[in-house]
């Protein structure tokens, strides 16, 4: 796993907006800590967080986010990269007419 960064995917392949709540320790099993997040679709940092993320994502869009762990003595995001060769994949497809 190389600098501690992991790129998280999640599609959403209906009809309709769902509600997200996503925890990445449990659902992608990344490991805890705190993590600088950056949204790699939309082009912006979003910040330090924990390892829960919720949100409505629309009918037939995707959430692309580059999640990098903060080493102990850091307190604010490392800059962005776009080396995506270092980076391990987790990838988690949403279908909601699965839980109906």
């Amino acid at each position: 796993m190389s600098n501690d960064s992991y790129v998280v995917v999640i599609l959403n392949r209906v009809d309709d907006d769902v509600f997200i709540d996503f925890n990445w320790e449990l659902d992608a099993r990344i490991p805890a800590g705190i993590y600088a997040v950056r949204d790699l679709w939309a082009a912006q940092n979003i910040g330090l967080m924990s390892p829960n993320y919720s949100g409505v994502l629309e009918k037939h869009a995707t959430w692309v986010f580059k999640l990098t762990l903060l080493k102990e003595d850091e307190t604010e995001a490392p800059p962005s990269s776009s080396n995506f060769l270092t980076l391990s994949f987790a990838l988690l497809f949403i279908n909601m007419n699965l839980l109906l």
